[in-house]
């Protein structure tokens, strides 16, 4: 590169961003998380992962989905985003209400629609298999959700980290770094 192409010139924040296509949509993203720490670490994954990306993001508590009213309309939005983050501090396996939840969730799913289901897992496991019964459930879910499934855990078992075919996913829907 020669110093012919660099320029010292103030960009706005609308200039540096490039345009979105017409045919894009923003990005959806549901977030369920069981605390406000486990939802600031949703966030902090989210603004690095999707932040040349536009998205639109909705939240809920493990407790505002034990509410039938308010967890059925929670299922309907949430059942057209294209990237599911649950977010716990320890753990532990979800409340009954939260896969009653989530299997909602998935029936309202277009059978042909995409998506990734995020695990997102704060604390360290504290013995081999602490967490492990969480991460089959959710790879379950997503396997019968048709969704690609990213956990992050420290200290999980090998097996569940995502493969080639998982990246390929990510970069289909957050686009590619290249």
């Amino acid at each position: 590169m020669n110093e012919q192409n660099l320029c010292m010139c103030p960009v706005s924040l609308d200039q540096a961003r490039p345009p979105a296509r017409a045919t894009e949509r923003p990005i959806k993203i549901c977030v369920v998380f069981d605390d406000d720490a486990s939802a600031e670490s949703a966030e902090i994954l989210i603004r690095h992962v999707v932040s040349d990306s536009e998205f639109d993001q909705q939240s809920y508590n493990f407790d505002e989905l034990d509410m039938p009213i308010p967890g059925v309309v929670a299922a309907r939005s949430a059942c057209n985003s294209d990237i599911i983050v649950f977010a716990v501090q320890g753990d532990r396996t979800l409340p009954s209400h939260v896969k009653v939840w989530l299997s909602l969730c998935f029936r309202l799913r277009g059978e042909d629609q995409d998506g990734a289901l995020v695990l997102l897992v704060a604390e360290r496991a504290r013995t081999s298999n602490a967490g492990l019964s969480l991460l089959a459930y959710l790879k379950n879910v997503a396997v019968i959700g048709r969704m690609a499934f990213f956990p992050r855990q420290r200290g999980i078992d090998e097996r569940y980290y995502p493969t080639r075919k998982h990246f390929k996913m990510e970069d289909m829907l957050c686009g590619s770094s290249d």
